[in-house]
């Protein structure tokens, strides 16, 4: 299938500041856009950055579930939806954030052979999850080279 739509919208932060310009991102979007907090994912990768983002997020005063796999979300609840990556297949989600630094997939599949085929396989299944808007975040010069193409640069 193909979806047309508004191209992802990149968002560079500084080191170690992508879940806090998530969180500010996603308070903008809350308060200027009327965006309801159940329409909005946060796909973490790894796994303990789900940690940093519940932080960044409860900073902003922003209500978020935290899930460690797709069963017991609960949608319906108006609250962003924080989880990692692999855990998002066969979710969607209108506004779905995926930080997306070099420094946070650095380990990706470390040693193993097929990991760059691996990595833009995962890529790609969290980029889809989105059905409206999808915003990906990196540190500053630390884009994915698999998704520099969106940069325009």
């Amino acid at each position: 299938t193909s979806r047309t739509g508004p191209k992802p919208r990149l968002i560079e932060s500084g080191r170690g500041e992508e879940c806090r310009a998530v969180a500010r991102d996603i308070r903008r979007l809350i308060e200027t856009e009327a965006v309801p907090p159940q329409n909005i994912a946060v796909l973490c990768y790894p796994n303990r950055m789900r940690e940093q983002m519940i932080a960044a997020l409860g900073a902003e005063s922003i209500a978020c579930q935290k899930h460690a796999s797709d069963s017991g979300i609960r949608l319906a609840d108006p609250s962003v939806k924080v989880l990692p990556v692999k855990s998002a297949k066969g979710l969607e989600f209108p506004v779905v954030y995926l930080i997306a630094s070099s420094s946070a997939f650095r380990r990706f599949g470390a040693g193993a052979e097929g990991s760059d085929e691996e990595l833009r396989r995962v890529l790609y299944m969290a980029m889809t999850r989105a059905m409206s808007a999808l915003v990906i975040v990196h540190e500053r010069g630390g884009l994915l080279p698999a998704l520099r193409h969106l940069s325009g640069s």
